[in-house]
């Protein structure tokens, strides 16, 4: 079963696919799987206090799935720490935590209903944005790696990496182990600490 858990990740902004690859060979050899993707994003006065709500559909060569997330608010210094989880909701899905979490009780979500539940509950939608995503890990360093294509962003290449903790002091460490990940590779000049969605509502507003 899915549980909350804390993300701590940072991302880097890149000219193109190549300028990626040099900076980090071993993208090359780790980026793997490859996505198209769609998000959007709920509730304006979440947002606004940072609290992140978003419906998103993922499809890959050989299926679509489609996903309910909440993020809470950024505790990082360097990194973004957020507690967040996405609930995979293509095959329907009862008791959803992240609907308990807003306060909602007692719905069978879908990608056919979450929508109308969310805007009935006053969670209205008001930011889409969609792309293309190679995904992979990075085993020594123990890293998530996304390297995504977006139009709709102030930069259209970017590479995030992630690291997931359980507790804040994990999540601390991990941030850390970051930091020096960022200093070894001489990347502190591609750091791009601001979230994608971040990066569309200021594009947009």
């Amino acid at each position: 079963m899915n549980d909350f858990s804390f993300e701590v990740e940072t991302r880097f902004a890149f000219k193109n696919k190549y300028e990626a690859m040099k900076a980090l060979p071993f993208l090359k050899e780790c980026l793997n799987h490859e996505i198209e993707w769609t998000t959007k994003t709920f509730g304006p006065q979440l947002f606004e206090s940072d609290i992140l709500l978003r419906v998103s559909s993922v499809k890959s060569k050989n299926n679509c799935k489609y996903y309910i997330g909440y993020k809470e608010k950024d505790m990082g210094s360097f990194c973004n720490i957020r507690l967040e989880l996405d609930e995979d909701m293509t095959n329907g899905l009862k008791n959803s935590k992240i609907l308990y979490k807003l306060g909602i009780h007692d719905e069978h979500i879908s990608i056919d209903n979450i929508e109308n539940i969310l805007i009935k509950n006053g969670y209205k939608d008001f930011m889409y944005f969609e792309g293309k995503s190679m995904l992979g890990r990075h085993l020594k360093h123990d890293l998530s790696l996304k390297l995504m294509e977006c139009e709709y962003i102030k930069y259209p290449l970017l590479l995030e990496i992630e690291k997931k903790a359980y507790s804040p002091e994990e999540a601390v460490v991990l941030e850390d182990e970051i930091r020096s990940f960022v200093r070894l590779f001489k990347l502190t000049d591609k750091v791009i600490r601001e979230e994608p969605p971040l990066l569309l509502y200021k594009r947009n507003n």
